[in-house]
């Protein structure tokens, strides 16, 4: 579960993110979107599966919840097989 925060967090999270896209791990990580932090990051995103940059497909591995109970009910329903 990553919180909101700095340069620091972006790294590790999107560290996470890029091991999953590239096969190295299956072990899903979701965004606390706490008072709509990331949601300028899921715009984002969405805008790079738009130009191309991105695959929709890696887009799905950015996971929001709005609440820490929401994040360990989507983390505990992922399929680490299928992550």
């Amino acid at each position: 579960m990553v919180g909101p925060g700095g340069f620091g967090t972006f790294e590790e999270a999107f560290e996470v993110l890029t091991g999953m896209q590239l096969g190295y791990h299956q072990k899903p990580i979701v965004f606390l979107d706490l008072d709509g932090f990331w949601s300028l990051m899921q715009q984002f995103l969405d805008h790079a599966v738009g130009t191309g940059v991105l695959q929709a497909q890696t887009r799905t591995l950015f996971r929001t919840a709005s609440n820490a109970a929401m994040a360990l009910d989507i983390l505990q329903a992922i399929d680490p097989q299928s992550a």
